[in-house]
């Protein structure tokens, strides 16, 4: 006797990406990850429910991120929203789910150039790369593409509707911890200048206990 199977529900998984990027202040990303039906193109949060992430990078933490230019910041957009959908693969996919394609919004349609471009002529094309930190950020996307590609998914990028909803709700995510970020630099700004000031007070007063009570509360304040 022949068992029947039903059919599983074959499901796509959108992620919107945002990147909030103020040069030399701080770098805010945004991710919002949902699930539609490949055959009507509805949304399924009740098959697998929409999540979203938020990152920070403040500016002292710009070369380990590698995102001192905004293009380097979009391309760890897209690494984290593939970090993202194979999580999601992996770990939260229901048994009678199937996903079918995994499809990244992007808000600058160069950054999907790029990628497309390696994604064809690579690894020869990595060469055409002048900055060794562009050439390290493409590559990490590229090579995460082409593992959920060797796993029979399809993998698409494209351009962002900046009116959808969905969108706008992942920038304002993505500007609130940009902004964040920014804060956080300024602050620290201005512990480091107390303390320059305290040292400076201190030095200039040897003799002086008040100064150095002094010296010690600002030190305190500053962190």
């Amino acid at each position: 006797m022949n068992s029947v199977f039903p059919e599983k529900i074959k499901l796509d998984l959108l992620l919107h990406t945002a990147v909030d990027h103020v040069k030399a202040q701080g770098v805010g990303i945004g991710i919002l990850q949902q699930a539609r039906c490949a055959k009507t193109c509805d949304l399924m949060p009740g098959l697998l429910p929409t999540e979203e992430r938020k990152y920070g990078i403040t500016r002292a933490n710009f070369q380990t991120e590698n995102v001192k230019t905004r293009e380097r910041a979009e391309l760890l957009a897209i690494l984290h929203a593939l970090g993202l959908a194979s999580s999601t693969i992996k770990e939260r996919c229901p048994p009678d789910v199937k996903l079918r394609t995994i499809r990244i919004f992007c808000e600058h349609p160069s950054v999907i150039y790029t990628v497309e471009h390696h994604l064809r002529y690579s690894p020869e094309s990595f060469g055409d790369e002048v900055s060794g930190n562009d050439r390290a950020m493409i590559k990490r996307v590229v090579q995460a593409i082409q593992k959920l590609e060797r796993r029979s998914f399809e993998v698409f990028l494209t351009i962002a509707n900046m009116e959808d909803c969905a969108q706008k709700k992942v920038c304002l995510a993505a500007r609130q911890r940009g902004r964040f970020a920014c804060r956080q630099r300024r602050r620290l700004q201005h512990a480091r200048e107390r303390v320059s000031t305290v040292v400076r007070r201190t030095l200039e007063n040897e003799n002086s206990t008040e100064a150095l009570v002094e010296g010690v509360q600002e030190l305190k304040l500053a962190h």
